[in-house]
């Protein structure tokens, strides 16, 4: 094991109240090294991001934290909310508060260069840097600062000083780029393909990374650790380590490993799970002496809400106990999270909550293995394409707007045919699935195999015996049915989209048909198919609305506090309702297909 270590605990908060209850758990983990907390929450959606009429891609990126949405530079800050700034600021003080309280030090997530109105730059037009938008999911194109510029660099400087100032506790600067709302100029992944003026076409992405760095430090006025993670090519990856110094980092895949990440299991809309077998796994790597930082996290995907506390607070014990006795071994993490099974449990129902977490493991092994993780994403496919609570029929061109408008404006796709259409257009691009269209039947049984171990594993859960300190670890049975009723509506709808697609001619005909009159026992078999296919999300919907219609199970779903606020990656609070509302479309539209598909004649 290294000397000492850097735990960094973040959480989505919206109150001091927030803070003081994740601040308080990490500063559990000061007796194992030092201990930073996140202040890089913002108080709420950033509304005025996004263009009239509306934009998937800015919708996505209106909680994602930045300098300029704290701390605007004087140049900055006309084209901003001021009262939204305002708030941002206010929260970030209030957790600073919280932090000096439990004597933590901060840490800052921040999205660098991020975009900025097209206003800002029709005024400061040579301060114009990369398209940093995705050309795919957006209505409006989004420039972000050029930094290779000084003025911008001085810009950047004079915001982080002032971050600095309100909160001298910061230790830890976590940059992003080229991902989620920012990009630098001439990178190889930007969204719309490298970019940018054509005076620094010539400076790499390592030399404009290190200046970056050099910037922020520069308006910091002290030393501070500083990480950029984002969408950058093998050969940048490559590059740019060789042009940081000590105190800088390069993270993501394929990189030094000096920062690890663990925490609650992060999978929009499901809230509540952690994996002990896999945390435990994650914390050996802390024997290689180049693991600097432990980042631990409990947001929820972009920003829209933190995990459950009981659940992150189960998590930072478990982090307790390994650094107290470092079980670097299968062997030893296996003794490790015996005794703590033990201790939450208690000795005689230890080997059940032992072998409850092995087989949620044990299911969770099975879907990363299963295919594109994609296909299996209840935050991608799940929510953001809305399969969960959107009806599920053969024709959906037949939908009424009025049965549409709970679910497609939500859709990520710039395209409302393709949102109504394709059930595997994912932010415009194609769900790689592991179904084979050429084979007869399209269902395929490793799916339904999964669902059987995630539903066996909630089982071992609910099934635990104990008082209220139980509870926990029973409503982690919920989460994991919620889970696996999640992959079974994806599973269904691209099985709809295979069969859609192999009957295009007769379900996609400009005239209504006469379905062809076949005297035999079975009539069309992709028929069967389709109807077999709506049955089973019919019942799969049944069995979402029993589950959440027990006591505090809405508790493990991450739902928006208000209507307005449902977005593409956020459900609305009245989720349940909605899917009534589709098992009643669904049944409305039973017969579409019949009308032009032959059924059986005995």
């Amino acid at each position: 094991m290294a000397d000492e270590k850097v735990f960094t605990v973040s959480a989505k908060v919206d109150s001091a109240k927030d803070c003081e209850t994740f601040a308080s758990m990490a500063a559990q983990l000061k007796k194992h090294g030092r201990v930073e907390v996140g202040i890089s929450s913002v108080s709420g959606k950033a509304w005025y991001d996004i263009p009239k009429g509306g934009s998937p891609w800015h919708e996505y990126t209106s909680y994602q934290s930045t300098l300029l949405k704290f701390f605007p530079h004087p140049k900055i800050a006309p084209f901003l909310d001021a009262k939204c700034v305002r708030s941002n600021r206010q929260l970030l003080r209030s957790c600073v508060r919280v932090l000096r309280k439990h004597r933590l030090d901060a840490a800052f997530d921040s999205h660098e260069p991020y975009y900025i109105s097209e206003k800002f730059f029709a005024r400061h037009p040579h301060l114009r840097g990369a398209r940093v938008d995705h050309p795919r999911r957006s209505l409006q194109e989004a420039h972000a600062l050029c930094v290779d510029r000084p003025e911008s660099r001085e810009m950047l400087a004079w915001m982080m000083k002032r971050l600095v100032k309100e909160a001298p506790e910061l230790t830890y600067l976590a940059m992003h780029t080229n991902d989620a709302g920012s990009g630098m100029c001439w990178s190889d992944y930007t969204y719309s393909g490298p970019n940018g003026p054509a005076h620094c076409h010539a400076t790499n992405t390592g030399e404009r990374v290190a200046s970056l760095f050099e910037a922020m430090r520069n308006g910091a006025g002290k030393k501070l650790d500083i990480s950029v993670e984002g969408m950058f090519s093998q050969a940048e990856r490559n590059l740019i380590p060789h042009h940081l110094d000590e105190n800088s980092y390069l993270t993501g895949r394929g990189t030094e490993p000096c920062i690890i990440r663990t925490g609650t299991l992060t999978d929009n809309p499901v809230q509540g799970l952690f994996d002990p077998a896999s945390i435990l796994r994650t914390l050996a790597r802390t024997r290689d002496p180049r693991v600097k930082r432990i980042r631990v996290g409990f947001r929820n995907n972009y920003s829209r809400s933190h995990n459950d506390p009981e659940t992150a607070a189960k998590v930072i014990e478990l982090i307790g106990a390994f650094f107290a006795k470092p079980a670097c071994g299968r062997l030893d993490r296996i003794n490790l999270l015996a005794d703590l099974c033990a201790k939450w449990a208690g000795k005689s129902r230890a080997a059940d909550l032992f072998d409850a977490f092995m087989a949620m493991h044990e299911a969770l092994t099975f879907k990363a293995a299963l295919t594109d993780s994609f296909y299996t994403s209840a935050n991608y496919v799940g929510v953001s394409m809305r399969l969960i609570n959107r009806p599920l029929v053969a024709i959906p061109e037949k939908l009424t707007p009025q049965e549409e408008a709970y679910f497609l404006p939500h859709v990520f796709n710039v395209r409302e045919a393709e949102a109504r259409t394709d059930y595997l257009d994912v932010h415009g691009a194609r769900i790689h699935t592991p179904i084979n269209p050429a084979r007869p039947s399209v269902r395929m049984s490793n799916v339904d195999r999964l669902c059987s171990m995630m539903n066996r594993a909630a089982a071992s859960f609910e099934e635990l015996k104990g008082g209220r300190s139980m509870n926990v670890f029973r409503r982690m049975g919920t989460s994991l049915r919620i889970y696996s009723c999640i992959v079974r509506s994806i599973h269904n709808f691209a099985c709809m989209q295979i069969l859609r697609e192999r009957n295009k001619e007769k379900l996609y005909a400009p005239e209504p048909l006469t379905p062809p009159k076949v005297n035999n026992w079975t009539g069309d078999p992709d028929l069967l198919q389709i109807n077999d296919i709506m049955r089973d999300e019919l019942d799969n919907t049944d069995t979402f609305i029993d589950i959440l219609s027990r006591p505090r199970a809405r508790r493990q779903l991450a739902l928006a506090t208000t209507q307005a606020l449902e977005d593409t990656f956020l459900l609305g609070p009245n989720f349940p309702d909605t899917l009534k509302r589709k098992r009643r479309i669904m049944r409305r539209h039973w017969l579409d297909a019949e009308q032009v598909m032959a059924s059986p004649m005995k």
